[in-house]
């Protein structure tokens, strides 16, 4: 039974889905069968390709561009049904391959040896229903690395053999994956770093906030078999197909003109002091990924095919969507990221105002964070000059050490809203 909420809003991200291809077939399909926003299923059609078309490239410089995808699905409780989207694009998946699903669970030498038995672009998709908790596992000393190791393998270098490698193993050539996974927003944001973000880990990721969810379908039915086996069949087909796609003159002129508007403001945004905006740093990439995959999934897979064209109307489509996500993003995770940053911030400045002077060891015991984020948060408030940080000598053999002193010409009441 389904009971529509009355509204007249469109489903956001709706507008993307063309009017024919796997892509519509999948949301249609997915749509039948749960009342998740059509957003996440068009995300979810995107993931699937994205696993399957590794075989496909483009010139981009001097690494040819492969269309893999990071996929985040954002929303503000579970009634979105995020997991029910994963597991839907997982039936399909595992009828295509059982062996492209990747483990779930793995130590960060057990991940090198998992990637590294899939080199020359064999692929897998790496699936986690809830994000927030894969970066707690991540954060753990024993995992210490894994982030910059995943970051590492986004560009899919030619050979990758160092970091996490152990003594004995293969260089990883070529490794191609996909990431599929979800969470709500304050899971989330709860979970983010600094360092996450200005390391580049999760700035890999294409993040999708829907917080419109028009639909309620009480008894959802199943997803019908013979859609089931259609698109694992196109899948199957594309995974075999190894072409090299290229942008028309029009769809060149298009990327062009959009990719310099978009990084010529998310630069002046992020000089006038926005410094999350760089989680959105590769969106002019993620947008020739999906523009590649808009192009795979219009193909005829029974004519033989030489090389993908990129039409304008790909590119466009696949910017135009860009747009969207990035704008849905911002204004929930970039306001959410800073209240919780003021909050870290002010309760590590509450510290050290009441123990002003102390050395750093003194410190970090009541702080309970770790090295790493105690010397950013601290290095933080003194470059806003909240503090000051003074090199000193301790103990009878004259260690070096920091000590850290409150900022006497400058309160935090008086200029509470810095963040």
């Amino acid at each position: 039974m389904s009971d529509d909420d009355g509204g007249s809003r469109p489903e956001q991200l709706s507008e993307f889905i063309p009017s024919r291809g796997f892509i519509k077939d999948y949301c249609d399909a997915a749509s039948a069968c749960t009342d998740a926003p059509v957003g996440f299923h068009l995300l979810m059609a995107y993931a699937l390709l994205s696993t399957c078309a590794s075989k496909i490239e483009m010139d981009f410089g001097a690494q040819p561009i492969r269309p893999n995808l990071w996929i985040l699905l954002l929303a503000p409780t579970s009634f979105f049904r995020k997991s029910t989207c994963l597991s839907i694009a997982r039936k399909i998946i595992n009828q295509v391959d059982q062996s492209l699903i990747m483990p779930s669970e793995f130590s960060k030498e057990k991940l090198y040896d998992i990637i590294a038995d899939r080199s020359d672009f064999l692929s897998g998709a790496f699936i986690w229903s809830e994000f927030g908790g894969v970066m707690a596992t991540l954060e753990k000393t024993f995992m210490a690395g894994t982030k910059e190791f995943f970051a590492d393998l986004f560009d899919i270098p030619d050979v990758y053999s160092k970091s996490l490698k152990k003594e004995g193993s293969q260089p990883i050539r070529n490794g191609y994956f996909s990431v599929w996974t979800a969470s709500s927003i304050s899971w989330f944001v709860s979970r983010i770093k600094e360092v996450d973000i200005q390391g580049g880990f999760l700035t890999r990721f294409m993040f999708c906030f829907v917080n419109h969810k028009p639909r309620n379908i009480t008894l959802p039915p199943p997803l019908p078999e013979g859609s089931k086996m259609a698109l694992a069949s196109f899948l199957t087909k594309l995974r075999m197909t190894g072409n090299r796609a290229r942008l028309t003159p029009q769809a060149t002129e298009y990327f062009h003109t959009w990719s310099r508007e978009t990084e010529e403001e998310m630069g002046r945004q992020e000089q006038g002091g926005n410094s999350y905006i760089s989680l959105f740093r590769r969106t002019t990439q993620h947008a020739l990924k999906i523009a590649i995959l808009n192009a795979c999934a219009e193909l005829s897979m029974d004519e033989v095919i030489f090389e993908i064209d990129i039409q304008k109307e790909h590119i466009e489509r696949a910017c135009m969507m860009m747009n969207e996500m990035v704008t849905l993003s911002k204004k929930v995770l970039i306001p959410e990221l800073a209240a919780i940053r003021t909050k870290e911030l002010k309760k590590l400045y509450r510290i050290i105002e009441k123990y002003n002077g102390a050395l750093k060891g003194a410190l970090m015991g009541r702080t309970r964070l770790s090295t790493r984020d105690f010397n950013e948060a601290t290095q933080t408030l003194a470059d806003w000059e909240y503090i000051q940080i003074v090199e000193t000598l301790s103990g009878s053999n004259n260690r070096k050490g920091q000590k850290y002193i409150i900022n006497p010409e400058k309160s935090w009441e008086a200029d509470d809203d810095i963040l």
